[in-house]
């Protein structure tokens, strides 16, 4: 075990695998053995105990096939069916003892038949050609005499009994060898298996014995060492490096981390008289710094606080100046505006008048086109009343004609009944006539039907030829009145226009007066400005100058502090 955690950690990585390859090679060896005894097992059972299987199975069912032949023959002749199918059915039946000769000699020249079985083979061939014997005698029999044939068939079922008897046992004989060999091959296969798994499990445990080894010799040690580093890296030099005495790489980390302590507690001792030595040279720095302190403490602070007091004064009298200043400049200011908005305001107004008074010619001349076109309007509804009055004219006169239209239609219906009373009496040689009778019945049903809807609609025509009248009417009288008021108004926007026009110059004249007040007071407010601007520069400099003094003084205390601070 020393060995092994000695050996470097290459050595003891490549084991693991290693050992999984060797373990893939002893599971892929009782796997290749499993395979060839399975592979063996199958190759016998299809090259050998199948073909015999299958060759018994064809002599069964060619010998069954000859069999039933022979008696289809039997009962063909008894029914006295005609010679032509008689041969053709002797044809089949020789193909079919050729066919079962066939399999026997095919089965017989099988090397690989086993003895015992070659010697129940080689009897049911003796008992099949007896049994053709047999049936050789049937059919020679059958030529001469039906009897004779069908006493000759019992021997020959004897015998064909005799055959498949020998043929079963010979079946089962080799359905049980086959059946052997397989379950000699399934055994091997499960044996095989059963090593595999084994050897897998082996193979497995191993690995996973190694894993655990190779952690222990690897994993715990760089753990380990990994706390070491870790508590030298919190600043403990005064600790033990473990696995310094090992030769392998582990043995290495372990003397280079121990060089890492050694350095670390030197660097330790170090810093601790550095530490001693800053000490003493500051104190001797905070008693020098002590003493310029008070000398500018002494010095400096006594001018600060005079030139302060001078820019307290300078910056009230600034002060006041621009209150003044921005007060005057306020003022002005406001004015300004007043009379801005004022001059705005009466230029707005003038130009409204103006637009008022244009607005009132246009309103004034679409106001006379609109009356045109009224009077234009009540001419073409007066024109359209005329129409229409004549439309309810032609809609009378158009009921009167459907009514005679009707009246027609009855008459003939009356005819028509009349005619086909007469056709009635007259028999048989009115029938012509009855036909006839009866399709003008029918038309003038129809025409009454029809006449009925034109009534009908004319009416509806009448109705809304006497409400549009009286819509046209209610048009004319309204427009009539739409032109009695449009003249008023016209009327009153003329006058309006003219009232427009003597307020739009009036507004103009203030106006101009306006502008003459604004630019005035424009001059005021520049002065005011100027003023505030002067004023205010001057107590931002006042401000300017008190801070800078403020900051001299903090900047004094602050470096009096700090040098007593030292």
């Amino acid at each position: 075990m020393k060995t092994f955690v000695n050996l470097n950690i290459g050595t003891k990585l490549a084991v693991l695998p290693l050992i999984g390859v060797i373990a893939i090679a002893i599971v892929g060896v009782i796997g290749g053995r499993a395979i060839v005894s399975l592979s063996n097992g199958l190759e016998f059972a299809v090259s050998e105990a199948y073909p015999e299987v299958r060759d018994i199975g064809n002599i069964d069912r060619n010998v069954t096939k000859v069999h039933q032949t022979v008696y289809r023959l039997l009962s063909w002749s008894a029914a006295g069916v005609d010679e032509d199918r008689m041969s053709s059915v002797n044809a089949e039946l020789q193909s079919q003892i050729t066919a079962a000769r066939d399999a026997f000699t095919q089965m017989l020249g099988d090397q690989n038949l086993p003895g015992p079985e070659r010697e129940i083979a080689e009897g049911a061939a003796k008992l099949y050609e007896d049994y053709l014997a047999k049936i050789d005698q049937v059919l020679g029999m059958l030529d001469i005499e039906y009897t004779g044939a069908l006493s000759f068939s019992w021997s020959a079922q004897s015998d064909y009994e005799s055959l498949m008897t020998t043929l079963a046992e010979l079946r089962e004989t080799a359905e049980n060898r086959m059946d052997v060999a397989s379950s000699d091959a399934m055994a091997a296969g499960m044996a095989a298996q059963n090593q595999t798994i084994i050897a897998s499990v082996v193979a497995v445990l191993a690995m996973v014995l190694i894993s655990f080894a190779i952690t222990r010799v690897i994993g715990v040690p760089v753990k380990r060492l990994t706390a070491t580093m870790r508590e030298l890296a919190d600043g403990r030099a005064d600790i033990d490096v473990p696995f310094t005495g090992r030769t392998d790489e582990m043995g290495s980390m372990a003397g280079a981390v121990e060089i890492f302590r050694q350095n670390a507690e030197s660097l330790q001792e170090a810093e601790r008289k550095r530490i001693e030595d800053e000490a003493k040279a500051a104190e001797e720095k905070r008693h020098i710094m002590q003493e310029l302190a008070a000398e500018i403490e002494t010095s400096v602070q006594g001018t600060a606080t005079a030139v302060s007091a001078a820019i307290e004064e300078i910056g009230a009298s600034a002060s006041a100046m621009l209150t003044n200043a921005e007060r005057t400049d306020q003022q002005s200011e406001n004015a300004y505006d007043a009379s801005g908005k004022s001059s705005r305001n009466m230029g707005e107004i003038s130009e409204a008048a103006n637009s008022l008074a244009a607005a009132i010619s246009q309103i004034s001349n679409e106001i006379q086109e609109s009356s045109r076109r009224a009077q234009a309007a009540s001419e073409q509804a007066l024109d359209a009343d005329a129409k229409i009055r004549k439309l309810e004219e032609a809609s009378v006169r158009i009921e009167d004609v459907a009514a005679l239209i009707g009246n027609i239609a009855e008459q003939t219906n009356l005819l028509a009944l009349n005619a086909t009373i007469e056709s009635a009496r007259a028999g048989d040689a009115g029938k012509g006539f009855a036909v006839v009778a009866n399709e003008v019945k029918n038309l003038a049903s129809q025409t009454a039907r029809s006449t009925e809807e034109i009534a009908s609609e004319i009416a509806n025509v009448r109705t809304e030829t006497v409400l549009a009248v009286e819509a046209i009417q209610t048009i004319v009288a309204s427009v009539n009145d739409v032109n009695g008021i449009l003249k008023a108004i016209a009327d009153a926007v003329l006058e309006q226009g003219t009232a427009t026009g003597q307020i739009s110059n009036s507004i103009s004249e203030a106006a101009g007066y306006a502008e003459t007040v604004s630019g005035g007071i424009g001059d005021v407010r520049e002065i005011a400005r100027a003023t505030r601007e002067s004023a205010d520069s001057v107590g931002q400099a006042t401000g300017e100058l008190g801070r800078q003094m403020t900051g001299l003084s903090s900047s004094v205390d602050g470096l009096v502090a700090r040098l007593r601070a030292v």
